[in-house]
């Protein structure tokens, strides 16, 4: 059959209603929509909806063509592995769209693949779409299990089929049945195969099949044209969109812009004032400077210098003492100190003791005001009135506000510092959250009045008292099931919330609505109130989180994440909240774990806290090597977690074949260094394949030249000579070449 007789049938022509993100499949709708057309089928069942663009273009067709079709779509609405895993939205969307245009003939089944077999009669269903979890296992699975259900005319679609990547297996599947049954293969939007597994072809299939035969290019061109275009008209529409809110958000920068430039000029006639007012000091400065000259040149002056200065050194001397007693009480008291210092003498000795006082000293008490926390939040981090506005004034315009619910367990707290912490959150500037209390068996008979008094005060706040004490995981465990938003946060008993914290958490969401995991900057407070030793973190770095808590202060998990790895986990109190955290990455990308870099959490240091040191509870380092550690063993990584002074170290285990390691050296003329570090390699190292390049940038001293001639004997070393000019980073790439 010619090119020239292959024509676009009617059917194949279809608009499709509604077209969401993922578009992966959108590029197939109108050979769906002819499948459906010419089929006819009687039953026709899709194993993997999501968000509903293949079925309901399917629906469409059946509603447009009067046929007597029953569909079914079925789903658990949780995600995988290879889709994602998401909201109760994706769902809630669908269905409501659904429900409007096709509940009459369709049905929505939110159960699992195995579970729905149960609701469909052996050689019953004309037409099945399997695109569920795409290993090869699985859709191997999925195909074998509802075979049965086939009629004697089915066909069977598999989507993805030219994915090969991520796991993805079932290009693997696809090569067995192809083998076996007649088909048809398009490659385009991820690959769609077509099974006929049914005895009896259907004549307008037959006739397509004989079609692919004689020119499966021209076919598949042609297809692949049709879903092109839906699939352009959708991003035409997402791009005029993205149009649309660039032109509103110019709009209002423009208006940012006209408010600022205004606050300009009035703030230029402010320092017109001010230079008039400056202008009177400087006259007032240089008479009390000629005063004051002639003061210092009189002899009662000279005769009273040695009492200034004896004053001077007294005064310095208090302002050390007071530093130290400062530094001291905020690092846990005398003993913590000691404690520290000895372990540092330790690991250092005596120089890098030496050194490390010189710099705590001179950081910390001799010159704090150089490196001054209180400053830098006077600058940077406290909000005015007008700020305040703003952001509650953002909220309302925030596209999404989801319900945060701070989870809070308590156990016989500071009845002040419980008090501050549930004043932090009702402080908050973002007003949809619910407070979410599990008191565990408090003994303190202040406490309970408190939660009491609290919750009949605001019905935001919900509290539970647990009968029997049963430590804070099960206590954590006990307040997520008073939790019903969207997102969870958690907050210890004796910290506090920033004021704009919950804020700045919904403003990360509706930037990516596929994040699943929040963390934030933090600092801590003392008995006072004081806020120090900031804590300024990284934007996630796997590693760094091995080897300490990352996320810990102010770490915001979506609820549906949590509940699906089955809360806090029990035996690894004192870390739970960083065990909490590894189960949940393991179900996360990097793009879904976000970093806020605000100071957002204000950690309470106390003689039992952690945030004091790790030494106030021991048992949660050790509990966080636990967990650590099954994480590595959950994932299949070959590794060992270790317990250092101040975190913990992965130790993977090395490949059974070892690479082979390139120890570049550039050099010139540098014989001592050269040699030292050669033979301290040679003598010293006990890792087997490696080789040495050494860059000799043109040297000319002839005890060097003669030295690089002894090692041609090892031939595990190399001498690669490079005249160019110097030029560090050249040298190393040259070598790297080699």
């Amino acid at each position: 059959m010619s090119k020239e007789q292959l024509h676009i049938d009617i059917d194949m022509l279809i608009e499709p209603q509604r077209v969401v993100f993922p578009v992966s499949w959108v590029g197939h709708i109108p050979l769906a929509a002819w499948l459906i057309a010419k089929l006819k089928p009687s039953v026709f069942v899709e194993l993997g909806t999501h968000t509903g663009n293949s079925y309901l273009s399917c629906c469409q067709t059946v509603e447009q063509h009067g046929l007597t079709t029953r569909c079914y779509a079925v789903d658990t609405w949780q995600g995988d592995e290879h889709a994602g895993h998401y909201s109760h939205r994706v769902f809630d969307e669908l269905s409501a769209y659904h429900n409007e245009r096709y509940s009459r003939f369709s049905q929505l089944l939110r159960m699992t693949f195995d579970d729905a077999q149960a609701y469909f009669s052996d050689a019953s269903v004309d037409l099945l779409h399997i695109d569920g979890l795409h290993t090869y296992d699985a859709v191997k699975h999925d195909f074998e299990t509802w075979q049965p259900k086939l009629s004697s005319r089915a066909v069977l679609l598999f989507h993805d089929t030219n994915v090969r990547e991520r796991g993805f297996g079932v290009w693997q599947l696809w090569d067995e049945l192809s083998a076996q049954y007649p088909h048809m293969h398009f490659p385009h939007s991820h690959g769609l195969g077509v099974l006929f597994v049914g005895r009896d072809i259907p004549p307008a299939m037959h006739l397509m099949l004989e079609r692919y035969q004689q020119d499966a290019a021209g076919l598949q061109r042609l297809f692949a044209h049709l879903g092109d275009r839906i699939v352009q008209r959708y991003e035409r529409q997402q791009l005029q969109q993205a149009v649309e809110e660039r032109d509103q958000r110019l709009k209002e920068y423009h208006q940012v812009v006209m408010d600022r430039d205004k606050r300009i000029a009035e703030q230029a006639a402010d320092l017109a004032d001010n230079r008039e007012t400056l202008t009177q000091c400087e006259a007032q400065l240089v008479q009390t400077t000629l005063r004051l000259n002639e003061q210092l040149g009189s002899t009662s002056w000279r005769i009273t210098r040695p009492l200034r200065e004896t004053t001077a050194q007294f005064k310095h001397a208090r302002q050390l003492a007071g530093g130290l007693t400062r530094f001291v009480q905020q690092r846990g008291g005398p003993g913590a100190v000691l404690k520290k210092t000895w372990s540092l003498y330790r690991q250092e000795g005596w120089g890098g003791l030496t050194q490390s006082v010189q710099r705590v000293v001179d950081r910390d008490i001799v010159h704090p005001a150089r490196h001054d926390y209180s400053d830098w939040v006077a600058r940077y981090d406290t909000l005015t009135p007008e700020v305040r506005q703003q952001l509650r004034d953002h909220v309302e315009t925030l596209p999404r506000t989801p319900l945060i619910s701070v989870v809070m367990p308590t156990y016989n707290p500071n009845p002040d510092w419980l008090i501050e912490a549930i004043e932090s959150v009702r402080q908050q500037l973002y007003p949809h959250w619910q407070l979410c209390i599990a008191d565990d068996a408090s003994t303190d008979p202040a406490i309970r009045p408190i939660l009491e008094r609290y919750a009949q005060e605001d019905d935001r706040i919900k509290v539970i008292f647990r009968e029997r004490n049963g430590h804070i995981s099960a206590t954590s465990n006990s307040a997520l099931t008073l939790a019903s938003g969207e997102w969870i946060a958690l907050l210890d008993h004796d910290d506090c919330l920033a004021e704009s914290a919950l804020f700045w958490v919904a403003d990360a969401i509706n930037q990516d609505p596929q994040r699943r995991l929040i963390y934030s900057d933090e600092d801590k407070i003392d008995a006072q109130g004081q806020r120090f030793d900031p804590y300024f973190k990284t934007d996630w770095n796997e590693g760094l989180f091995y080897s300490q808590n990352l996320i810990t202060h102010l770490g915001v998990y979506h609820t549906e994440l949590v509940r699906r790895i089955g809360g806090f986990r029990e035996g690894v109190e004192g870390a739970q909240d960083y065990d909490l955290a590894l189960r949940c990455i393991e179900h996360l990308t990097p793009a879904q774990i976000h970093h806020v870099p605000r100071v957002l959490y204000h950690w309470r240091v106390h003689a039992e806290s952690t945030a004091q040191s790790s030494d106030a509870k021991p048992y949660a380092m050790i509990a966080g090597e636990k967990a650590l550690q099954a994480h590595l063993d959950r994932q299949g990584v070959q590794a060992k977690a270790t317990l250092m002074n101040y975190g913990y170290r992965v130790q993977y285990a090395l490949p059974e074949v070892l690479p082979k390691v390139s120890l570049i050296i550039p050099t010139r003329n540098g014989l001592q260094l050269t040699r030292q570090c050669i033979e301290s390699i040679v003598e010293k190292t006990t890792y087997p394949d490696y080789e040495i390049i050494v860059i000799d940038n043109g040297s000319d001293d002839p005890d060097t030249l003669r030295y690089f001639e002894t090692l041609k004997a090892d031939d595990r070393i190399r001498v690669i000579r490079d005249e160019r000019p110097f030029n560090y980073s050249a040298l190393n790439n040259a070598g790297v070449k080699h």
